[in-house]
């Protein structure tokens, strides 16, 4: 039909995507995906994630405060806004309404302040490390996490992408591997280096993801 039409092979494929983008993304079903570098010495502990495999997996069932985005800014995900004071020395970030983890709680500013404490503690391993020795201190203030920095840092937002730095309840200082986080996602089983299963998160607060059941 584009042949008749006159069209060429990269136009008539511009135009079928086109056309997918707009009928919108398919709810339900399942999704099947094959992710290699994972292995049978990996952690659920999003600070100990060290390949692909578990990188993708923590994002099924984690959020950090923000993400980046496709064109290259960034997306707000546990918190909503975010803002630098005049030199870039403090930035606050502020919380989602309302946000909740998987297991129901709502996400507080205290949550955000332990998961940054516990990546920056004496005896972490985490891979976020490099990142968390920048800040000076982070405390709440309400639905906001005030955040001093040692130096003005212009890009701290984005260095808060790291996907180490997932939100968990009380900084995951209680579980860290328990998989609990505000993604898209709940994680039902865990085969290390195997396979995993998870299940369309029903409270989740973005209706632009998690568009399949499993």
């Amino acid at each position: 039909r584009a042949g008749a039409l006159g069209l060429s092979a990269v136009a008539a494929n511009t135009m079928l995507a086109g056309a997918v983008k707009a009928a919108g993304p398919q709810k339900g079903g399942t999704i099947k995906i094959g992710v290699e570098g994972g292995s049978s010495s990996d952690s659920l502990d999003p600070a100990l994630s060290t390949n692909t495999t578990m990188g993708t997996v923590t994002r099924l069932w984690g959020e950090p405060l923000v993400e980046l985005a496709n064109g290259g800014g960034l997306d707000g995900r546990v918190a909503e806004s975010w803002e630098g004071s005049a030199d870039a020395s403090v930035w606050t970030f502020r919380l989602r309404q309302g946000i909740t983890f998987s297991n129901g709680k709502e996400v507080t500013a205290e949550d955000v302040v332990a998961t940054m404490d516990r990546h920056s503690g004496e005896d972490t391993k985490s891979g976020a490390l490099g990142v968390m020795r920048g800040i000076k201190s982070g405390r709440a203030d309400g639905r906001d996490v005030v955040v001093e920095l040692h130096e003005p840092n212009a890009d701290l937002p984005y260095l808060m992408t790291d996907y180490h730095l997932m939100i968990q309840p009380n900084g995951g200082k209680d579980d860290p591997s328990a998989a609990i986080g505000t993604g898209p996602y709940i994680l039902k089983s865990a085969e290390m280096g195997v396979r995993f299963v998870a299940e369309k998160n029903p409270n989740y607060w973005d209706p632009d993801l998690g568009n399949a059941s499993t």
